[in-house]
């Protein structure tokens, strides 16, 4: 650890009785002793997805059914199973997912500084590469002219560079809503040369997953999982901590221990809200 984050951590922790007793009395925390209580769904969830009745593959498009149009023709296929998400959208939570092991393996959790203009410009191209790519699959869908044939190699390319920027974007709104300002480190988040690297150990190592042997379904559906699990977590905390006034409280990462059960109920239960609404507009229409 630097001697500026030991100098931030030390000054945070000074001061971290206040933080820690906000957060820990907050109206919808649980009494102390019951903090388990949160992981009761996602375990349920967990358990079911594990063990539940049909194949695993079918209740993995059932939990993901809802992030997701699952269409066939755009969608990898390992060992004869189909994968819960589209080539596209498989990219973009493999992506993230890498997004977010890199923020961390790297320390920038902390980091106080957003990316420069560089880093967002690149971070915005890559978001519109991926549009670029999804409006000309559009036209293709709709019957009209589009400039070039829609390929699922292109999906999972442009997906991936979506999920980087993505996983950029929500660990720099959770680094500036979750630490105090003394718990920080004075420096950003991603560099642009920090975009490129993730980006290239992405395009590397995600799209070779169309060739993967049908034994990688499961593992590669795990991932998947984890990555949404991740995404959607970080906005479900970013969210929380904003709407009940505890942004920048917490000077120790002990101190967040509370809200990683809080953050995992509230990523399942946006994730099953959304499927079980799929599964019911398909039934009523």
């Amino acid at each position: 650890m630097g001697r500026g984050e030991t100098t931030g951590v030390m000054r945070s922790a000074a001061g971290a009785g206040a933080p820690d007793s906000r957060a820990e009395r907050g109206p919808f925390m649980p009494r102390p002793g019951w903090a388990w209580a949160w992981w009761v769904l996602p375990a349920t969830v967990a358990g079911w997805l594990a063990a539940g009745p049909g194949a695993f593959a079918h209740r993995a498009h059932l939990l993901l059914g809802g992030l997701c149009a699952q269409t066939p023709d755009h969608t990898f296929v390992l060992g004869g199973q189909a994968l819960p998400f589209d080539a596209r959208m498989t990219g973009i939570y493999l992506g993230a997912l890498l997004g977010f092991v890199a923020l961390a393996a790297a320390g920038r959790i902390r980091a106080a500084r957003p990316p420069g203009i560089p880093a967002w410009v690149m971070l915005a191209g890559l978001v519109g590469a991926m549009g670029v790519d999804g409006t000309n699959s559009l036209l293709r869908d709709l019957g009209l002219w589009h400039p070039y044939p829609p390929d699922n190699g292109l999906r999972v390319v442009t997906g991936t560079g979506a999920g980087v920027a993505l996983a950029i974007t929500v660990g720099f709104l959770v680094a500036a809503t979750v630490w105090s300002p003394g718990a920080t480190v004075p420096r950003r988040l991603v560099s642009a040369r920090d975009v490129v690297g993730v980006v290239v150990a992405g395009l590397v190592l995600i799209p070779p997953v169309a060739l993967a042997p049908g034994w990688a379904f499961v593992p590669v559906t795990l991932l998947l999982i984890a990555g949404v699990i991740a995404t959607v977590g970080g906005l479900v905390l970013v969210s929380g901590l904003s709407g009940t006034g505890r942004e920048g409280t917490f000077g120790l990462t002990g101190q967040f221990r509370p809200w990683w059960g809080r953050v995992a109920t509230g990523a399942v239960v946006a994730i099953v809200a959304l499927a079980a609404l799929r599964a019911t507009a398909e039934m009523v229409l």
